[in-house]
């Protein structure tokens, strides 16, 4: 008890082991606890795609709602298996600054802190990377083989293209809006 009560008050700092634990913890907390927000947005993409609060990064509605879905779940499912841990914080990192950017001061948000508190937390993860406790790190610890490493490019390029994914032919294509009504006008 009296170890217990010795280590408890005073406060040695966290080293070896108990510092993987914890990076390990946050990151897979702070992973698992981003989905839920985006299978919301998934459950409500009929109604957020016409008006997904005001094109907040200047992308469009609905290119903006895909990007923020990604980041949301993938990402998070990324960060909290511990896959290219860096990356996926930095992309929560960047979608927790456009909301607290956005929303910090709306009138409607009900929880003021909360993107605030992840947005904390990507920033540390940014900064430590996924810990010891990571797939990353046994990649690491293995060595880039030949495999691993296409698999990691292979990774990186899925989080490229649906990152850019748009799903509206205008987008696809380089129409605009103007050139492809008359383009469908014409065929039907």
């Amino acid at each position: 008890m009296k170890k217990l009560f010795n280590w408890f008050f005073s406060n040695p700092p966290a080293r070896g082991d108990s510092l993987d634990f914890a990076t390990a913890f946050l990151r897979i907390f702070a992973g698992l606890a981003m989905i839920p927000y985006g299978i919301g947005k998934i459950e409500n993409y009929d109604k957020l795609k016409a008006s997904f609060f005001g094109n907040p990064v200047g992308l469009g509605d609905e290119p903006s709602l895909i990007l923020c879905i990604f980041q949301q779940i993938f990402c998070a499912a990324m960060l909290a298996l511990g896959i290219q841990s860096r990356f996926a914080a930095f992309m929560l990192f960047t979608n927790m600054a456009v909301a607290v950017k956005f929303h910090f001061f709306d009138p409607f948000c009900a929880v003021k802190a909360l993107p605030t508190l992840f947005l904390a937390i990507y920033a540390f993860l940014v900064v430590s990377g996924g810990g010891a406790m990571s797939v990353d790190n046994l990649i690491a610890k293995r060595g880039d083989s030949g495999a691993v490493a296409l698999f990691r490019k292979a990774c990186m390029l899925a989080a490229f293209v649906l990152a850019n994914f748009r799903t509206d032919a205008q987008a696809n294509f380089g129409l605009n809006a103007g050139r492809f009504s008359r383009l469908n006008a014409r065929t039907v």
